[in-house]
């Protein structure tokens, strides 16, 4: 089956049996809190998915020898083996008196540089942003991985690393390229067969493997051929360090298994994003466990709060996948970033505020459903009550509703019509003082289908409580 088609069908319906397909010891390392101890080592099987879209290394070989020959730098017969990448290097380094510039000029730089991330690749970078993986070592020279990260707008806390001048680069999370990068000098590529085979030795190559392959855990995916410089470190490393090294590949007599061989802990027969969307779901579910301690806690400290409808909301949550989690986090906290991480305790408690500030509304509004559109919108709706949208805020007891409504307005005036919400629960705000209780829910009233909603109205939850929890029917009659 092709590996668009699985991964379409997975998304973020991935089921219960697609988890618990992968290693149990991989689901432990990645829902430990304890700090990550996951390498990924990615090679050209991940690029090759939509919308990616980037052809295998044969594909380019082939290309690039036939434009060699139709210019003249080569003749038919030069090269034994023009499907293969690192033999082509060769002959034209020998023809090209020790240069493989002829070559380089002839292989796809600009796509590789402008590669988009599939979502495989963006799920990655959010692991790498949690502190799940604690390195990606990449042997594809495209920066896809990399623009996975601008995408998400969040790269504060990850390093890149293109090649040995960059090893001062190596943080606590990377991304590594091993092979170098397109972004590199063209005549430090590891192409050639040479260097692919011994020219590692003693080298950066070399120093970066071993130290990343003695990780605790270790997922090989996307790779074909063997790499030398990976599978002789494996052999190295599995017994010394106690590594465990997994292979993510649905074809399992992979010629990269049959290198590893008995060194090999397991195989998952997988496609990459649907391993991603496996992996990055088993963090999900630990993320929705630790929303549910923050509110217990939340519910064992203030009484006042209301416990209904909470384990509800916390359902919803948990249907979201772990990019759209971390883009209501984002939203909810009022970060410039389009995926904001976990993070710790006091911003869990900060989101839990807000979850059972909405299981509130839901109690209130007699409502017994709720959904997130994975930007920052709740929908409430119910047997025989109208529906109602909105959505959430919290100023982390620092921010202000003047600090906060401008960019929460530019947001929202971004979206479809259909999409923007009027209403707008609110906790955690640094002052209370700029909007009255009588205006809780004041403003524009405007259904205008084009414009949508003119005037963000705030809903400050804990001022909500304290004057409707007993008065429901006026609640739900200014709400609606």
């Amino acid at each position: 089956m092709n590996a668009n088609v699985v991964d379409d069908r997975i998304g973020s319906d991935l089921a219960q049996d697609s988890i618990q397909a992968l290693p149990p010891e991989l689901l432990r390392q990645a829902a430990d809190g304890g700090g990550s101890k996951i390498v990924l080592v990615v090679g050209a099987g991940v690029s090759v998915e939509a919308p990616t879209s980037l052809e295998t290394g044969a594909a380019y070989a082939r290309d690039a020898h036939r434009r060699l020959v139709q210019d003249g730098v080569l003749q038919d017969g030069d090269c034994a083996d023009p499907s293969d990448l690192s033999v082509l290097a060769d002959v034209v380094f020998e023809k090209g008196r020790g240069s493989q510039r002829e070559l380089t000029r002839r292989l796809p730089r600009d796509e590789w540089r402008t590669a988009s991330p599939n979502r495989g690749h963006l799920l990655a970078a959010a692991l790498l942003t949690e502190g799940v993986i604690q390195h990606v070592l990449s042997l594809n020279y495209d920066l896809a991985m990399q623009n996975a990260f601008s995408q998400l707008g969040n790269s504060n806390a990850v390093t890149f690393v293109h090649g040995p001048e960059d090893h001062g680069n190596v943080g606590s999370h990377a991304v590594i390229y091993l092979h170098r990068s397109v972004d590199q000098d063209e005549e430090s590529w590891v192409l050639r067969k040479a260097a692919l085979d011994d020219g590692w030795r003693g080298g950066w190559e070399e120093v970066i493997a071993a130290t990343n392959l003695a990780a605790p855990l270790t997922v090989f995916v996307g790779l074909g051929s063997p790499a030398q410089v990976l599978t002789d470190s494996v052999k190295r490393l599995a017994m010394a360090a106690q590594s465990q090294f997994y292979l993510v590949d649905p074809n399992p007599d992979s010629r990269f298994a049959a290198a590893l061989g008995d060194n090999l802990s397991d195989t998952v027969p997988m496609y990459w994003t649907r391993f991603m969307d496996a992996l990055a779901n088993r963090v999900l579910a630990e993320q929705v466990e630790h929303l549910r301690v923050a509110g217990q806690s939340l519910l064992a400290e203030q009484s006042e709060l209301d416990p209904q409808n909470f384990e509800e909301v916390l359902e919803a949550m948990a249907s979201l996948d772990l990019l759209r989690l971390g883009r209501n986090r984002a939203r909810w906290l009022q970060e410039k970033f389009d995926y904001l991480g976990e993070g710790d305790t006091a911003r869990r408690t900060c989101v839990a505020d807000l979850l059972l500030g909405l299981g509130w509304v839901m109690r209130v509004l007699g409502t017994s459903e709720v959904s997130f559109d994975g930007e920052s919108g709740a929908r409430l709706s119910g047997q025989g009550v109208p529906d109602v949208s909105l959505t959430l805020l919290h100023g982390q007891g620092v921010r202000t509703w003047a600090a906060l409504s401008s960019r929460l307005m530019a947001r929202n005036n971004a979206l479809p019509p259909q999409q923007r919400v009027r209403h707008v629960l609110v906790a955690g705000l640094r002052s209370m003082a700029e909007f009255e209780i009588d205006d809780l829910i004041r403003g524009d009233t405007s259904e205008d289908l084009i414009r949508g909603a003119d005037t963000l109205i705030p809903i400050p939850i804990d001022d909500a409580r304290l004057r409707f929890q007993d008065d429901s029917d006026s609640f739900r009659r200014r709400l609606a």
